[in-house]
C-alpha cells in the first residue's frame, strides 16, 4: 500500500494497517456501503468513494450487526502480483 490515511478515532502505523485490512478480508459475510461511486474505472485502475453508512452482511445477504456512518475512498491498481491497494482512506464522521 501506498498511501494510508488515519483519522482522530484511529491512527495505525503499517503493521497495524495490515493486520486491520487482513482483518475486515477474513471476515465472513460481505461489507455493504450505501452508496459507492466509481470515480476511475479503466484498464488496471480503479478509483471508487464509499458513503453514507456501512454495515456486515452474512454469507445469505442479510444484515450482521449494526450499521454506521462511514466514509471510504480507495485507488486499486493492477501489478504482475495482481490487484493492490495504492490508496486506503477510511474514516468515521465526526459528529457534533
Amino acid at each position: 500500500m501506498d498511501v494510508l490515511f488515519g483519522t482522530a478515532a484511529a491512527n495505525m502505523d503499517r503493521r497495524e494497517t495490515i493486520a486491520y485490512i487482513t482483518e475486515v478480508i477474513a471476515q465472513e459475510g460481505t461489507v455493504r456501503w450505501d452508496s459507492v461511486v466509481p470515480l476511475v474505472d479503466q484498464s488496471g485502475l480503479l478509483v471508487f468513494a464509499g458513503v453514507g453508512t456501512v454495515g456486515f452482511e452474512d454469507t445469505q445477504g442479510r444484515p450482521d450487526g449494526p450499521r454506521e456512518a462511514f466514509r471510504l475512498t480507495v485507488v486499486a491498481v493492477e501489478r504482475e502480483a495482481g490487484w493492490r491497494l495504492s490508496h486506503f482512506h477510511a474514516s468515521v464522521p465526526q459528529v457534533d
